[in-house]
């Protein structure tokens, strides 16, 4: 108990940290991939797939799809991984550098903050 109220504190202390040295946040997105309906995670777990050539029936469906997740959790984690990494460089335009190259689709990207909930 005491550790989780101290992690929150620390979350709290960061986030302020943030706001005064980047000036104070303007957006607030919230993101939820959903790794049962998105054949990628069917390329994550090994499978020979080819997204340029795909038919509808290659796309598993939702029962077969979760089944896949449930065997091998790490597919789902490293879908997320890269999902969120893609929309961190692709939509913010946030590389891992101190300078600003270019704006992204959201304007310039000075920091983001991620915070990641967990079920189950």
């Amino acid at each position: 108990m005491f550790l989780r109220v101290l992690f929150r504190l620390c979350l709290i202390v960061f986030q302020m940290v943030t706001m005064l040295l980047l000036t104070m946040m303007k957006n607030y997105i919230m993101i939820n991939p959903a790794n049962v309906y998105n054949p990628i995670v069917k390329i994550l777990s090994g499978s020979d797939f080819d997204l340029d050539d795909m038919l509808p029936e290659d796309v598993l469906n939702y029962w077969e799809q979760a089944s896949l997740i449930a065997c091998n959790p790490f597919i789902a984690a490293n879908f997320f991984d890269s999902f969120i990494h893609a929309f961190i460089e692709g939509i913010l335009a946030f590389k891992n550098s101190m300078t600003i190259t270019e704006p992204g689709i959201l304007s310039v990207t000075k920091g983001y903050y991620g915070c990641v909930e967990a079920q189950g």
